[in-house]
């Protein structure tokens, strides 16, 4: 084993001990417990309604192609181990649906787009949290850390309900976070409904006649930037 040099204790890292065992050791066993359970609103839509066109109807609802897509992107599964996967389960829960096979799901996977990530507020008004972190920046080689180091302070705004980011903001160290609160708000184009601050004991903003702190600026629907 090697230990740091006296110049390196501050950048090395402590090592982890565990103190509980039966806990660690029954956390480990509960990441291989896997429950999966099809529920009566997916059994009811998984066969394709017709749909009144001419030529051959669609027998398995996007629901039941999602589904079989899901399971391969979670355990890496080829199309032909995903088709016998669904149907070895479908017969464990005596389930009386068709199962896609491999050859329909990759017909299918080429005409489907790509599911959303996040899904936009619209015009509804949204509840944002402010918070801000320090990023290193470094050239050359990490091995060797220099003595004076140049740093960043990243400042994001986050929608609650949909766990996006909706603006940020990059500038000096010495920059205050509550100095980049209007930069922030400028960037975001929907309605707000409050706004939460990360560290509020350091500094306060007056926006409009309201206190930006520990508290929701509003509890109602009042936008900061004058909406």
């Amino acid at each position: 084993m090697s230990y740091p040099k006296r110049g390196q204790y501050k950048y090395a890292k402590t090592p982890y001990r565990v103190r509980n065992w039966p806990e660690y050791e029954a956390g480990l066993r509960r990441r291989g417990d896997v429950t999966i359970w099809f529920s009566e609103g997916a059994i009811e839509c998984w066969r394709a309604p017709a749909s009144g066109k001419p030529g051959g109807p669609l027998v398995y609802a996007h629901v039941a192609i999602e589904t079989a897509l899901t399971v391969r992107t979670v355990f890496h599964l080829p199309l032909r181990q995903t088709e016998g996967f669904l149907s070895s389960l479908a017969d464990k829960l005596e389930l009386n649906i068709p199962i896609p096979d491999h050859t329909t799901l990759s017909r299918r996977t080429k005409k489907r787009s790509k599911p959303p990530v996040w899904v936009s507020a619209g015009n509804r008004p949204i509840h944002i949290l402010i918070d801000s972190t320090g990023l290193k920046i470094h050239v050359g080689n990490r091995g060797k850390v220099p003595k004076r180091r140049a740093w960043r302070k990243l400042h994001v705004a986050v929608d609650v309900r949909a766990g996006e980011v909706v603006a940020s903001d990059l500038g000096s160290y010495r920059a205050r976070d509550v100095c980049r609160v209007p930069a922030l708000l400028e960037q975001i184009e929907s309605p707000l409904a409050s706004v939460r601050a990360a560290r509020p004991s350091t500094c306060h903003l007056s926006v409009g006649g309201y206190l930006l702190g520990s508290q929701v600026l509003d509890e109602h629907s009042y936008d900061p930037r004058g909406g």
